[in-house]
């Protein structure tokens, strides 16, 4: 997720930025998402 944010910052245009950082939030998403079954399993 941090390198997403990383590319994000050195996009050549708004529509890149805009399309790294919608990368970066899947990302945290899926994370989020993994971290909380593994909770409810534990």
């Amino acid at each position: 997720m941090g390198a997403n944010i990383a590319e994000s910052e050195a996009a050549q245009s708004r529509s890149d930025f805009v399309h790294e950082l919608s990368i970066a939030s899947k990302e945290a998403r899926k994370q989020f998402t993994s971290c909380s079954f593994w909770i409810k399993v534990n």
